[in-house]
């Protein structure tokens, strides 16, 4: 349930209120939606008490708290023999986020909603073409993001399939055993982490072959055992012009198609205050979120952007998928107050990178995006 009468108030009681009395007002208007986002907090909640010790997981216990996911059609034979929770015991057990892009930040975590791009959509906010399947870390302008993020002290590291084409210097050698035990069974989209000094940095890209929920599932679990905060959770991707039937997805993975855009602002609506419920549990325990990073198709259009702005009343970081290191660098390592991090962002919009033409596919910068960078390169400190 999203917030029963006796769970309200149990955090922050605006937060948790508010989410009831939009949670309501959908279920009147809106059932399907309802249901889904039910579901999606359930598993959330479960997470949470997983993270917490409070309850005791194994695979099948796992594979029958997915079994409706199953039902509809995904496919979660991955799920099967993994023995995620011995594998990890060794990794560093910190309260950080998860999403497209992890980091374990110095101050502060960064919560990552994973609004995806995996799926072709186009962005109403400013008319571009659809988006590459599987685009992410492995776009032209990754080069820039790659050189950056690791300048920062993050380190990061593409989807083994992706680094292949686009000829990256992937070196399996530099993943922890367990991890590649865990992903060594992806033949697409194989998944990675690498703990450098005080941070890690766990690359989450969807596996095609497989479908991007089966991964999701398996990095929520992962990340779970390794001290991690995740949050299973889809997004919403629109296809425009807006005076067209609307398609959307949300949640694990479950399709939804509202036909009216009172269907779509009710969803996004939806989607801000979950993330609040979630950020003021996290908070309850101790978390210290500095910002949201917001990917995905849905997530570029400014006025949701605005409205995770003034829900959450955090700073929104969005600048593409491939940049979540480096934004979760910037907030750990720059001395900003809140205000100064907001006025960054932003500029950062001001100059927003936009989709661009480059041999045929996208690009996830223009030269405002580059200076920028640049900006904020000269002003970290140590």
């Amino acid at each position: 349930m999203w917030c029963s009468t006796a769970d309200e108030g149990a955090t922050n009681p605006d937060n948790t209120n508010r989410g009831s009395r939009m949670m309501a007002a959908l279920d009147r208007d809106f059932p399907s939606v309802v249901r889904r986002a039910r579901y999606i907090v359930d598993v959330a909640d479960y997470l949470r008490h997983w993270m917490s010790g409070q309850l005791a997981v194994n695979k099948s216990t796992l594979a029958a708290k997915f079994a409706w996911t199953a039902r509809n059609g995904f496919d979660l034979r991955g799920l099967e023999g993994r023995g995620m929770s011995e594998l990890l015991t060794k990794l560093p057990r910190r309260p950080v986020a998860v999403g497209e892009t992890v980091g374990v930040l110095r101050r502060g975590a960064l919560l990552d909603l994973g609004l995806r791009r995996n799926t072709p959509v186009v962005n109403s906010a400013y008319d571009t073409p659809a988006s590459i399947p599987g685009a992410g870390i492995s776009e032209p302008g990754s080069e820039l993001l790659m050189s950056v993020g690791t300048s920062l002290g993050v380190y990061m590291i593409p989807n083994a399939q992706k680094a292949s084409i686009n000829n990256w210097p992937f070196r399996s050698d530099l993943i922890p055993g367990p991890w590649k035990t865990l992903f060594g069974g992806f033949e697409a989209g194989a998944q990675s982490i690498r703990i450098l000094n005080d941070r890690v940095l766990l690359s989450c890209q969807a596996a095609d072959k497989y479908g991007w929920l089966e991964n999701e599932i398996c990095t929520a679990e992962a990340a779970c055992d390794a001290g991690v905060f995740a949050l299973p959770f889809g997004g919403v991707h629109v296809r425009a012009p807006i005076h067209r039937p609307l398609r959307s997805f949300v949640g694990l993975g479950d399709e939804l198609v509202p036909n009216d855009l009172h269907s779509l602002v009710a969803m996004r609506r939806g989607i801000a205050y979950f993330a609040a419920y979630c950020i003021d549990d996290l908070r309850s325990r101790g978390v210290s979120i500095s910002a949201i990073h917001l990917v995905g198709g849905g997530s570029r259009s400014r006025s949701f952007c605005q409205l995770i702005c003034d829900v959450c009343d955090l700073p929104v970081v969005n600048f593409g998928s491939s940049a979540a290191a480096v934004g979760a660098a910037i907030i750990a390592r720059m001395a900003l107050s809140p205000a100064e991090y907001h006025n960054s962002v932003t500029h950062l919009r001001q100059s927003r990178p936009r989709y661009q033409p480059l041999a045929g596919r996208r690009t996830l910068y223009d030269q405002g995006f580059l200076v920028f960078l640049r900006h904020l390169k000269s002003a970290l400190v140590d």
